[in-house]
């Protein structure tokens, strides 16, 4: 039975040791010999070993079993793993009532040990060992607890959308280009693709279908006590399978560029929680716009100068307004890729990631900011069906961002957080000064956190 709970901590004895030690050095890498006319200066050092091999490597996960070791696969790479059991053995010896607790501890490390503490000596010896020994660090082959947030958010933010815009015909699909329409005819936010490429990438989902069926038919979600027992480089075949063809699939569909002058209907959003303790982003998003544009306060219309998809987020629009070429070269793509194909493309969606909007929310928190919710911005480099994600850029791009009805007016400021490619909170500031948008010069890309409040 696993138990992934913090134990206590005995560092009182070895403090208290290295007190009575009164100079007698001890080498706490190297395992004292086990006396056969024990002194205290022997249960010292036996104290000293333990403390400094064992407790202050603190165990980041505490197991009720003898051996951890069949334990090692299930937990993250590196995690030390310690035996609740061997701890409790070995305590018993140092806390309380025991022959070794501080309160009978003796100061003279000369002295020869009596009665209960030379009676058990041998027994504590072996208890300090042999909680030492059970220390160990996991291997990590199967775990999975890290990645399989990463499976479960792809298809609810880009498996589903895609299909429910397939189901909508928001993205057609032809059999050859000739039969292809004009992107000058469709309107943005509508897609042609070639049907080949998409069952390419049903192909691969249906591929992954089957992996898991083969996992759910064999018991493997909950067949070590309860939970998975799954190889990590298997799931991250699957992942890796399913993402890049998808990638690929953005790579392949085409975007209508019909000029519209008709506005956008744009959808009231709910308010936003009245306390930052609770991240906004684990609110359902509502639908801001139709397509991906962003409206000033004049009602004049921004379209992104990129490529992409561009799902339900919590602000009205997300814009790249730089020049093509621009983005092109701070992305890194040579003369020679552009000519030869490359392009960068956005994915613009709402953060299903619980673990990175509680972050992002605690940060703007300290900043004295609430959220209206957390996006993912991400740019790729599409090459010759190579997809490489572009987390930063060589010089800085201005971005867009529309905000909601209920936020627009004079009452508020905006920001945008982010962490850069080293994971540094990095603050983006609005640059404009329109009620209706909030632009920002960035140079990072991933997961934003919108934050807002009250003009000082």
């Amino acid at each position: 039975m696993k138990m992934k709970k913090t134990w206590r901590r005995i560092l009182t004895a070895f403090t208290v040791s290295i007190i009575l030690l009164n100079g007698i050095t001890v080498s706490a890498a190297t395992v004292p010999e086990q006396a056969e006319q024990p002194k205290w200066k022997d249960a010292f050092a036996l104290m000293e070993y333990v403390g400094v091999n064992f407790y202050e490597q603190n165990p980041g996960v505490w197991l009720e079993l003898e051996d951890v070791s069949p334990e090692l696969p299930y937990y993250e790479s590196g995690t030390l793993l310690g035996s609740v059991l061997r701890e409790q053995a070995y305590a018993a010896y140092v806390e309380g009532e025991g022959a070794f607790s501080e309160e009978n501890l003796d100061e003279d490390g000369e002295a020869t040990l009596t009665g209960d503490a030379a009676n058990c000596y041998n027994d504590f010896y072996a208890a300090g060992i042999a909680l030492v020994d059970s220390l160990k660090a996991a291997t990590g082959e199967k775990y999975i607890d890290d990645i399989i947030g990463t499976w479960d958010r792809f298809w609810m933010e880009q498996d589903e959308p895609l299909w429910e815009k397939v189901e909508k015909e928001q993205i057609i699909t032809v059999t050859s280009p000739e039969e292809a329409p004009d992107t000058a005819s469709m309107a943005p936010g509508t897609y042609w693709v070639l049907e080949s490429d998409l069952e390419a990438y049903g192909n691969a989902v249906d591929y992954n279908g089957s992996q898991w069926k083969e996992w759910d038919d064999q018991n493997l979600w909950e067949s070590h006590d309860g939970g998975p027992d799954i190889l990590r480089s298997d799931l991250q075949n699957c992942i890796s399978t399913v993402t890049s063809a998808y990638n690929t699939l953005l790579g392949k569909l085409h975007e209508g560029t019909k000029e519209t002058q008709s506005p956008i209907e744009e959808k009231p959003l709910e308010p936003a929680p009245e306390s930052v303790s609770e991240p906004a982003a684990a609110e359902e998003p509502p639908v801001p716009v139709t397509v991906n544009e962003v409206t000033f306060s004049n009602g004049v219309k921004s379209k992104s100068s990129l490529d992409g998809v561009y799902c339900n987020t919590y602000v009205s629009g997300v814009v790249y307004q730089d020049e093509k070429a621009k983005i092109q070269q701070a992305a890194g793509l040579a003369k020679e890729e552009i000519q030869a194909g490359a392009v960068i493309k956005y994915y613009i969606c709402s953060s299903l990631d619980k673990g990175m909007n509680e972050k992002l929310s605690k940060d703007a928190a300290a900043q004295g900011y609430q959220l209206q919710g957390v996006i993912k911005n991400d740019l790729y480099k599409l090459n010759k069906g190579e997809i490489n994600l572009i987390k930063t850029t060589s010089e800085t791009l201005t971005v867009i961002l529309g905000v909601p009805s209920r936020l627009k007016g004079e009452q508020y400021e905006f920001v945008v957080f982010t962490y850069d490619e080293n994971g540094n909170f990095v603050t983006l500031k609005d640059i404009d000064t329109d009620n209706s948008t909030i632009t920002v010069q960035a140079d990072s890309f991933g997961y934003w956190a919108i934050g807002y409040r009250n003009r000082q």
